[in-house]
């Protein structure tokens, strides 16, 4: 089980700067379409306004770091159950990443086919339409790491990650659909980060 001191917020790093579509991003409603022109939407808010979840964004960075860190995903994206099983501790999440909406907006109508899982060879009759947003879109980017005990008891392995999530940010990283055909490709533009001490009010 985890102790208190461990599980006691310390204090905030709050990551900021403007994210940049690279390359045209897929994130659709995963609807039907009907009474569209398209067979999937990209996904918008209630004002019409194409956005990314902050959870796709989380979802994302966080298998970057299971691959590049093991223990530093673990410290800011919390641990697994099989990890959890295996050493009886549990660490909960430590970031939290906001929607982002974006600017700029192009929307792009492509399509494509679907296809036979074991053939790999497409389905006939089987075409589909779909929106994308187009590159070079952009809006605010915010993400937020609570500090806690455990960052502490770990300290070095604990800035050792959030700096390589912050370099992963700025150098760019792929999100959405099709990424194996260049879609979904971000970054964080002027990146800064600012961090605030708990134990020091001033």
């Amino acid at each position: 089980m985890m102790m208190m001191n461990e599980e006691s917020v310390k204090g905030k790093i709050v990551l900021e700067g403007t994210l940049v579509l690279d390359a045209p991003l897929l994130i659709g409603t995963g609807g039907n379409g009907a009474g569209q022109d398209v067979d999937d939407e990209v996904l918008k808010t209630t004002a019409g306004q194409p956005f990314i979840p902050g959870t796709s964004l989380a979802g994302a960075l966080r298998d970057f770091m299971t691959a590049e860190n093991a223990l530093g995903m673990r410290l800011l994206f919390g641990t697994e159950a099989a990890y959890e099983r295996q050493h009886n501790a549990a660490w909960q999440s430590s970031i939290r990443m906001e929607d982002v909406k974006l600017n700029e907006v192009e929307i792009v109508v492509r399509d494509g086919v679907s296809l036979d899982e074991i053939t790999g060879t497409a389905i006939e009759h089987h075409k589909f339409d779909y929106e994308a947003v187009g590159r070079g879109a952009k809006g605010e980017f915010c993400a937020e790491i609570t500090l806690r005990g455990v960052h502490e008891r770990h300290e070095t392995d604990a800035e050792y990650a959030i700096d390589l999530l912050a370099r992963k940010m700025a150098a760019g990283f792929s999100l959405g659909a099709h990424t194996a055909k260049g879609f979904g490709e971000v970054y964080v533009k002027d990146l800064t980060a600012r961090r605030y001490d708990f134990e020091k009010p001033d």
